[in-house]
Parts: C-alpha cells; structure tokens; sequence
C-alpha cells in the first residue's frame, strides 16, 4: 500500500481523465448513453456518487459538467407518466422505457444524486429533478434519501422531444396532469453491442396516463426465453421472415427522415431495416389540441 499512497495523486488524476473522456466521447449531444436506457443508469449512478465523493474530497464540482447534467436531463424527459392503472405499490408511480436490455422498475432512484449536485449551483434543475423523483413514487431509497431540506420539487413543464443522437422522440401532452398522454418511440439508432435489442420502430403508449401498448423489454439474463425478448417479435416492429421460415434478426439500424413539432400535432419518420436487405418506413403521429390520438402506419 506504500506505493500506491505515494501515486495516489497520479491515480487520481488519471481516473479524471478517464471520467473526462467519457464524458466527451461517449455520451451523445443529446445526453444518451449509446447502450440502453439500462446502461445509461449503470453509468450516471457511478457518474453520479463520484462527483459527490470528488467534490467532498477535493471541492472539486462535477456536476457543471455540461454532458453530466444532459445525463439526468435526459432521464427527466424520457420518464413515463405515473400509471393510473398499475395496482398496490405500483400505483401511480412513474417508470423509465425499457429500451434494449432494460427492464421496468430497474432504474428508479438514479437522479438522487444529481438532486444534492444541483442544488446549490442550479437550484431550478435540482427542483425540477425533485419532481420527477416525486412522481416515482416510494420506495427504500426515499426512506435513505437525505436531499436538501428546503427544496421545493418545481414541473419541467416538458413538451415532445426528440434525442436526435439517441434516435428516441418521447411525444407528450398535459405533462403533471390526470390528462397526461405520452407515447415513447424507438425511431433510429445503430446496433452498437450486446445490450441493445432489435427493437427501432418500437413504442409506448399512455392515454391520461394509463398504458395502452407497452414494450416487453427484457426478461432476464441467461433465461430460456432471452433471444425471443431480443427479436422483432417481443416489440412493437415488423417482423420478417427468411424463405425458409426463420426469423431476420430485426431492425438493427434505423434513421430519422422527418420530424415535425407543433401545437397540433407530433410527427416523426423512420426508415427501419427489418433484417438482411429488407427496410420498412415507419410514420409515428401524435394528433393533439383536443383531438388525442396515435396514428402509426407503415409502408414496406
């Protein structure tokens, strides 16, 4: 342990390094993780507890970071809506997409530490993230939770976005409302590793928060029914089959064609590869302004 006490200032300054590239390199402009929504929680918590354990230690603040606070911007604005439907404990407690190999109630909690980062540098955004903490609902952590006590939870107000480096659109209408509607929507990205699903093309509908259509994501590890959950067949998707009757593996790529956002109405377009040298485009329409409907078609 003597040399490693001598160097521990190199060590130090070598791990900020390597937290300073991933940072620049790895998550998009967006402030996506290029994974699975899964993945992007396993990194903002450790992102998360280090810069508390950095600023504790050396009064350094990571939480100015720019692609840090994307990190759990991005977590805020892909949230689902508390579920009106869901019974017990679930009950109107809102939830995160299950995208690729993520799972529903797997990545409750992770804005915890941002909340406590924020707070003094950005109060706003530390009271915005308290509400969508809020609309989680309880839990273990709530009880372990010991954030700032004079902060008030403040609604981002959120509208439709669209995480252009991600290929995700999250529609929304009458966000903190009973009338909340939101649709989440898989519409582009690249199959980029193991934790990712052939899902582009997939989605999530809410209707006054209650869900009408729900991804299936992913079961667990080492299941017999693990690479059915990956294939097309688990998700909202075209499937395509091979001459002989097998499965193409899905829509590994996907890109955006058009998008458009107006009081009105959401639109967006995708282009799908289905497997091998099949493609499909998808046209995904939120019709709003008292209307309140998804009008999705395909043409392949």
């Amino acid at each position: 342990l003597g040399d490693v006490y001598k160097r521990q200032a190199e060590y130090y300054d070598h791990a900020v390094s390597e937290l300073e590239w991933i940072l620049e390199h790895s998550v998009g402009t967006d402030g996506g993780w290029p994974e699975s929504t899964r993945y992007h929680v396993a990194v903002l918590n450790s992102m998360g507890f280090a810069a508390k354990v950095m600023n504790r230690a050396r009064g350094e603040n990571w939480f100015e970071n720019e692609k840090l606070r994307k990190m759990y911007d991005f977590m805020m604005r892909i949230q689902m809506p508390p579920d009106a439907a869901a019974a017990g404990i679930w009950k109107d407690r809102a939830d995160y997409p299950p995208v690729g190999d993520a799972d529903y109630s797997q990545m409750n909690g992770c804005i915890y530490a941002g909340i406590e980062g924020y707070a003094k540098t950005d109060p706003l955004f530390a009271a915005q993230l308290q509400y969508a903490l809020d609309r989680e609902g309880g839990g273990i952590t709530d009880w372990l939770y010991l954030g700032p006590e004079d902060l008030t939870a403040v609604s981002p107000a959120l509208e439709t976005t669209l995480f252009p480096d991600m290929g995700y659109v999250a529609f929304r209408q009458d966000y903190g409302t009973a009338a909340e509607d939101y649709a989440f929507y898989s519409s582009a990205g690249k199959l980029i590793g193991s934790h990712q699903h052939n899902d582009r093309g997939s989605f999530i509908l809410y209707s006054d928060r209650t869900p009408i259509s729900l991804d299936a994501g992913m079961c667990d590890y080492g299941a017999e029914e693990g690479p059915w959950y990956e294939g097309p067949e688990a998700h909202n998707t075209v499937a395509f089959y091979k001459e002989d009757g097998t499965l193409y593996a899905g829509s590994e790529n996907a890109s955006v064609l058009d998008f458009y956002q107006s009081e009105a109405y959401d639109y967006v377009k995708s282009d799908i590869g289905g497997g091998g040298n099949q493609s499909y485009q998808r046209h995904f329409l939120f019709l709003k302004d008292g209307l309140d409907a998804y009008v999705i078609w395909d043409e392949i």
